[in-house]
């Protein structure tokens, strides 16, 4: 196999910002040099606190947005999802994307401000964007995050 065939595996922590000893392991991994990236879930009451610490690694690895609609806060009021900032659980919300219940305005609304959340305490977009229990593949949810990559890539 020739160098140029030659493929890079990425090895990816998810969830930091989700509880302290998860993102104290998630350092230590980096340190260690044991994984290659890590994404952020920026609506968590210890992110700002946590990512202070790892900005500092964060040219070492590939640094990336964990979008989160499930089970957590959200990061204001969502008329619709989340009146009480209290996000559903994943059933309710693919029930609701699958039959396009969702309205994409407030779903980009939230994504937007977790990742101005990121940008503020990392001070530069995110590597990469995904989400907590993969609803960034989410009909209308997919919508909103195309929708925010093409809005901040220009």
């Amino acid at each position: 196999m020739s160098n140029s065939a030659v493929k890079q595996l990425i090895l990816c922590a998810d969830d930091f910002g989700i509880a302290p000893g998860v993102n104290k392991a998630i350092l230590e991994l980096i340190q260690a040099g044991r994984i290659n990236a890590t994404s952020c879930m920026t609506s968590m009451p210890d992110w700002s606190e946590d990512a202070a610490r790892l900005k500092p690694l964060a040219g070492r690895i590939q640094v990336g947005l964990h979008v989160t609609l499930t089970d957590q806060a959200s990061l204001a009021p969502m008329p619709k999802l989340a009146p009480d900032c209290q996000l559903p659980n994943m059933g309710k919300l693919l029930n609701l994307a699958i039959t396009r219940r969702l309205n994409q305005k407030e779903i980009f609304a939230e994504i937007l401000r977790q990742y101005d959340a990121f940008c503020k305490i990392m001070g530069n977009p995110p590597d990469f964007i995904d989400g907590h229990h993969h609803v960034h593949q989410f009909p209308v949810i997919r919508n909103a995050v195309i929708e925010l990559i093409k809005q901040k890539r220009n």
